[in-house]
């Protein structure tokens, strides 16, 4: 929930505007009076000035507006009436005493929280980011009492420095940091989202189930699992390690599946064939200049894998480059009184995956964040977050298509978003319950949209609710 010193910390000091203020406030909390409303602002930048001592040239400003409202004939602040107006009793005293606990209250919620630039929207705001730990603030100038208060400080927390006006974070090497690379997303946006997904990802574990299925894919992942179970990782691996390069094409083209590989590692050993054979010839010459553009990477490295995928399933079709994703547009047609200019236009994806079945499900959804040489944390969000929204519009829209279907046979429909940031491509995996990071197994898709469309023209008898039962 939103605090009303928020308004403080989220907007820049250079941004702050006293009536924009009177609004957040009234928005977040209820006052009694207007007075009251000005002595809550009074008192939050008191606290802000103290926690963020570069800030006094901005809160000197605003208190003094702040000052001069409650000198208002009009508006009189209690504290602020003339010595005589108050009467000397114990009730005046036990109020002054609640002020200022609630003074220390706020400064205490306010203990483990500093503000940094914001490097994601890179337009100099900032967030508000609370630690774990306890923070110390040392000044160069006055470190004469760093021994002294050494004793009261949790073990290894995070040491901040300030020399000048510049601030140095000093962490142990065992403090937690997240994965470099990987899809995000912000806190807010996050417990907004928690009312609809629970997470199992990198960024956020929203309850056990998540969690534990989560950590079984990632042992899975760092244990090649997959590639074991089709009896490939040997063989994948000695061909990267040891084969020329001259002599690597000829290797590849040469390799044939043993008599106990399934059907599924025949077919998996075909599309490593195309893949290596283009990543073998993306790699023929070193480039002269290094482009950090995302579409450079994604022609090279991505593009390559995903056709192979399609052409060799045979049930998958790609479109590429900007493609539009129709159901985050038609699910909102009849809110647009059907028509298309009144509600926002198709999201755009570099690269769609559709399912070559009657309904053409929107399947596998792929946003290249990245170059290879840099990452922009802001369009890592917004992929992340286009991922996120396209996935569960797919299967809203597939729910309305099967609506007379078995529910236990639609939660076993996924659709699935791939990230590529930088060298690292994340997989992700929506259904109706929850969204984790799994290995992919598109096959199980192709048979749930027959066993739905069965269900639908009732030749399969169903079992249980309908999918009607979930659509409000």
């Amino acid at each position: 929930m939103s605090n009303t010193i928020d308004y403080f910390f989220q907007n820049s000091p250079k941004e702050w505007n006293i009536i924009e203020a009177f609004i957040h406030y009234d928005k977040v909390e209820e006052f009694e009076s207007f007075v009251d409303l000005v002595d809550k602002i009074h008192q939050d930048l008191l606290i802000v000035e103290k926690k963020q001592p570069l800030f006094r040239k901005y809160t000197a400003t605003t208190l003094g507006l702040i000052k001069n409202i409650e000198n208002m004939k009009c508006v009189r602040s209690p504290r602020q009436q003339p010595q005589q107006q108050i009467p000397k009793t114990s009730t005046s005293t036990s109020a002054h005493t609640e002020t200022e606990q609630k003074i220390k209250d706020k400064e205490n919620e306010l203990q483990h929280t500093t503000l940094n630039f914001d490097n994601f929207t890179n337009h100099g705001e900032f967030n508000v980011i609370k630690n774990n730990t306890q923070q110390k603030r040392i000044s160069l100038s006055d470190t004469s009492n760093t021994a002294s208060s050494s004793s009261t400080v949790s073990p290894q927390p995070p040491l901040i420095l300030t020399e000048g006006s510049v601030n140095y974070k000093f962490d142990p090497p065992c403090s937690p940091v997240d994965q470099p690379h990987r899809p995000k997303l912000r806190k807010i946006q996050i417990g907004e989202l928690e009312q609809l997904f629970h997470f199992g990802t990198e960024y956020c574990h929203t309850d056990d189930v998540c969690r534990e299925g989560y950590r079984v894919y990632q042992q899975e992942q760092s244990q090649n699992s997959s590639l074991c179970h089709l009896d490939l990782l040997d063989e994948l691996t000695h061909l990267l390690e040891k084969v020329h390069y001259d002599a690597f094409l000829d290797k590849v083209w040469s390799m044939k599946p043993n008599e106990t590989m399934s059907d599924q590692g025949k077919v998996v050993l075909d599309i490593s064939k195309h893949v290596l054979s283009s990543f073998h010839l993306a790699h023929r010459s070193t480039p002269m200049f290094m482009l950090n553009h995302e579409r450079t990477s994604f022609c090279e490295n991505i593009i390559p894998g995903l056709l192979a995928l399609s052409k060799m399933t045979g049930f998958l079709e790609f479109r590429w480059c900007e493609a539009p994703f129709n159901a985050t547009k038609s699910n909102y047609l009849k809110e647009g009184d059907y028509d298309g200019r009144s509600i926002q236009a198709a999201k755009n994806i570099d690269a769609l995956g559709l399912l070559k079945t009657q309904s053409n499900m929107e399947l596998v959804i792929v946003e290249a964040s990245s170059g290879i040489l840099k990452e922009h944390t802001t369009h890592t969000i917004e992929d992340s977050l286009k991922i996120l929204e396209c996935s569960v519009a797919s299967l809203r829209r597939e729910a309305a298509n099967y609506k007379f279907s078995s529910l236990e046979t639609f939660k076993k429909l996924n659709t699935y978003g791939i990230q590529i940031i930088k060298s690292k491509i994340t997989l992700s995996k929506t259904t109706t319950l929850f969204v984790r990071i799994q290995v992919i197994d598109l096959l199980n898709t192709q048979a749930t949209q027959d066993q739905l469309l069965k269900e639908r023209v009732n030749v399969v008898k169903r079992q249980g609710d309908l999918v009607e039962s979930i659509i409000t």
